[in-house]
């Protein structure tokens, strides 16, 4: 009987030690998967954050083209107001060589051409020089033909 209890005591003793390294490695898992989760966790929050923040991002850029999209409308409708306006003009050019001997004709010209350049240079700044704004605008400032009579 003395040699059961040994075998059946060392076997306990090696079976016992095997456990508990089991338990530890099983321990050292356990914690190792914890933090694993609390990183994948973090990482979670900072992922939907960012998602939010660009979704944001994106809806004002949404809105801030949008915005943009109806002022370059409106202006497209004004610059082909003021090109008819110019076609006009030339139109009644074309049919009044004299345009320049009666100051009624020159000045709703010139008023018109004065209008429609205000409009085209604040809308398209920097696209007509210096010295053909100064041209113009001598051209323009000057007298008709009635004031060399």
């Amino acid at each position: 009987m003395g040699c059961w209890c040994d075998t059946t005591k060392a076997e306990t003793a090696e079976a016992i030690e095997t456990d508990k390294k089991c338990i530890a490695k099983a321990t050292a898992d356990i914690e190792q998967a914890t933090g694993a989760k609390a990183a994948a966790k973090t990482a979670k929050a900072e992922l939907e954050e960012r998602i939010a923040k660009d979704t944001q991002d994106l809806e004002t850029a949404t809105e801030m083209r949008a915005k943009e999209l109806a002022a370059f409308t409106e202006e497209t409708k004004e610059m082909v107001q003021a090109i008819g306006a110019l076609k006009s003009a030339i139109t009644v050019l074309k049919k009044h060589q004299s345009f320049l001997q009666t100051d009624s004709k020159f000045k709703s010209v010139r008023d018109t051409l004065m209008s429609n350049m205000e409009l085209f240079d604040r809308r398209h700044l920097g696209e007509i020089s210096g010295q053909q704004k100064r041209a113009l605008s001598k051209f323009l400032q000057q007298p008709s033909f009635s004031a060399y009579r």
